[in-house]
């Protein structure tokens, strides 16, 4: 009885005669290119962080800013007491 490999089928269109055959070629996978980021990645890549360090920069200064013109506020007064009816006891007379 012959044995037939079907994993070399799986997933392919079999009756597409425009895919390409399989091959034994090692195929090659790049990380650091994509449509937005064409060009050099390390350079792309330190301007990138240099634009986030600087946007840190601003938010912490701003945020800095806001806490030292901040106003005072005193604290409220604490509230009156509230007195509780427990509706469902009702008082027992003996």
């Amino acid at each position: 009885m012959k044995m037939m490999n079907t994993s070399v089928n799986q997933g392919r269109n079999v009756g597409n005669s425009n895919a390409a055959p399989p091959t034994d070629a090692q195929m090659e996978l790049s990380f650091g290119t994509s449509r937005r980021n064409l060009g050099s990645g390390p350079r792309l890549a330190g301007s990138r962080r240099q634009r986030h360090l600087n946007r840190a920069l601003w938010w912490f200064r701003q945020m800095r800013q806001v806490v030292d013109l901040a106003t005072d506020w005193q604290p409220a007064p604490a509230p009156r007491p509230e007195q509780t009816w427990f509706t469902e006891a009702e008082p027992r007379v003996a």
